[in-house]
């Protein structure tokens, strides 16, 4: 093996290059071992960018669970406050009388999203499941509740009777949901 250093054909000025001339058959580098090495480094490389990404997948989903409790603890507080008897409306049921409703249109949007994700126990579950169904029937009756006064039936026989059944009703559903709001915002 002979080694020749030329600083002036060198493309990178004084730099050594150094030239095999008839290098012996032995000391080349076989093809075989090559891509060997090229292959196992590539898996090398393949396994760990995917414990990488497992890693990372890893810890967007914890990050963005605490973010959803933390919302969903947020929206817990906020239909509670919502439905708190201090913003009742006075609504008259007859010529001569007043009854008090809560009147509110509830989304359980960040309950349901906890529920797809499955960011709840089964105990805790079946708690959240009941409470998005609580505020839909809420939603239903407030709606009943409207358009029956909407349509002005107030000289019907029964209506007033009606009305007030209608606000019982709601008012059952308003602390039932008040409830099991309170319940479900200590899941931590």
């Amino acid at each position: 093996m002979a080694s020749v250093y030329c600083s002036s054909c060198s493309p990178w000025g004084s730099f050594p290059v150094l030239r095999y001339h008839n290098a012996p058959t032995a000391t080349e580098y076989d093809l075989l071992n090559v891509f060997v090495a090229t292959f196992a480094s590539t898996i090398l490389t393949f396994f760990i960018g995917a414990l990488l990404f497992d890693y990372q997948l890893e810890r967007t989903e914890a990050r963005r669970g605490d973010q959803l409790r933390t919302l969903l603890v947020a929206e817990l507080d906020g239909i509670s406050e919502g439905l708190d008897r201090a913003n009742a409306a006075k609504v008259r049921v007859s010529d001569g009388s007043a009854a008090e409703v809560m009147i509110a249109h509830l989304q359980p949007t960040l309950i349901d999203e906890a529920l797809r994700d499955g960011l709840f126990c089964p105990v805790w579950t079946e708690k959240a499941l009941r409470l998005a169904r609580n505020t839909r029937t809420y939603n239903a009756k407030i709606s009943y509740f409207l358009s029956n006064l909407s349509f002005g039936r107030s000289h019907e026989p029964g209506s007033t009777e009606l009305r007030i059944h209608a606000i019982d009703e709601i008012e059952v559903t308003r602390q039932r949901i008040v409830a099991d709001a309170r319940k479900l915002s200590g899941f931590g």
